[in-house]
């Protein structure tokens, strides 16, 4: 049996160290990332039926999370998780079995991929909508056009003006799964467009997207910490741009933590570190807990309120959060940032569908904070 290894694909990322009959190593590909991650994501082609091993070089991160790898046979546009047994995260491989029938060319990924072709999906299930519009950010640096999506109800002046964002870090491909999510919200509830109009940029860091980079400590320094007077990218300088010019007055910015362990299996808000802010988020927090309506576990509790484990001065001395910044503007009611894990809340395991239907979660929340 032989397989081929390829990451020349949206969001490929990986190193093939060695190769036989039997068993591929790999190395994640760091770029231009200062230090480790664990971001990694390929095709692989089987030619004749067996079972294959892929194994990853020893290295300061792991790469293998708590459900294995995801796979997709449509290239990307849907995903499962690995048979259970066919992972260990302590030894950090995965093996797959070709049955020699189907399935003979498959992408593996550390989680469940979100590229263009997602959103591309979810905006022609939408297409007939009166209140979806979609237009140009501004372009990469690479040139690469950067999607802007608006929400609103063309009949109405919204009380209030959402941004949402998400892939600062280009890895973080679940938080854009839920942004989906308040989109499809937003879209189909009209008591949400009664009160809010929705700017949303699903792709922050647009080239790492494609390009399948870490993305997190990019050097000199990555999106999600370049706002503030001298912004190095066209995404950031642009969005900053937006909040000004609109008057944003609403902030929310999605993100993941890292692969696994304690914190990282639960969802999260990151305090603000404004008290002002802080109060805001607590609110929205709750009224996310008490929906009758929620399916996915969430508590409050599990805020990393501002001064706590990572989330302390010392992690920000490259520059501001997009949270941050608009948080410090008169103009702004409520900015803030949560962590959306890359594949389970505590016993629950996520999926596509779940990721977004807790989008949708978060979408009432924000209609319902000031009813």
């Amino acid at each position: 049996m032989s397989v081929k290894i390829n990451a020349d694909i949206p969001g490929g990322n990986v190193i093939v160290l060695h190769s036989n009959e039997q068993e591929t190593i790999l190395k994640k590909d760091l770029r231009d990332s200062a230090g480790d991650w664990f971001y990694w994501c390929f095709r692989a082609e089987f030619d004749q039926p067996g079972t294959h091993t892929f194994r990853f070089e020893p290295s300061e991160s792991p790469a293998v999370g708590t459900r294995g790898p995801a796979i997709s046979a449509d290239n990307g546009l849907t995903w499962r998780w690995a048979e259970p047994g066919t992972w260990d995260i302590k030894e950090n491989f995965f093996r797959y079995h070709y049955d020699g029938e189907k399935e003979k060319s498959l992408i593996f990924c550390l989680s469940m991929q979100y590229q263009k072709i997602n959103l591309e999906t979810f905006l022609e299930e939408y297409a007939s909508s009166p209140y979806l519009k979609t237009s140009v950010l501004c372009r990469s640096r690479k040139g690469r056009e950067v999607p802007l999506l608006r929400i609103a109800d063309p009949e109405r002046k919204p009380e209030h003006k959402l941004l949402l964002t998400s892939r600062h870090h280009c890895c973080e491909m679940t938080a854009t799964y839920v942004l989906e999510g308040m989109l499809r919200e937003a879209l189909e509830n009209p008591e949400f467009r009664d009160r809010i109009a929705i700017s949303a940029v699903p792709f922050t860091d647009m080239d790492g997207v494609i390009d399948g980079d870490q993305g997190k400590n990019r050097k000199p320094h990555d999106h999600a910490r370049d706002y503030g007077e001298n912004p190095i990218y066209p995404e950031t300088k642009s969005i900053m741009d937006l909040v000004l010019r609109k008057k944003m007055d609403l902030v929310f910015d999605i993100h993941c933590p890292w692969i696994y362990h304690g914190d990282n299996e639960t969802i999260y808000f990151v305090g603000p570190r404004s008290k002002r802010m802080e109060e805001g988020t607590l609110r929205l927090s709750e009224r996310i807990e008490s929906d009758p309506e929620r399916t996915v576990p969430y508590a409050t509790t599990d805020m990393v309120r501002y001064g706590t484990l990572w989330n302390t001065n010392a992690n920000y001395t490259q520059g501001q959060t997009l949270a941050q910044w608009s948080g410090d503007l008169t103009t702004t009611l409520l900015a803030t940032s949560i962590e959306i894990p890359y594949a389970n809340t505590r016993d629950f395991t996520f999926c596509a569908n779940s990721w977004r239907s807790f989008g949708r979660t978060l979408a009432r929340g924000f209609a319902t904070l000031f009813a």
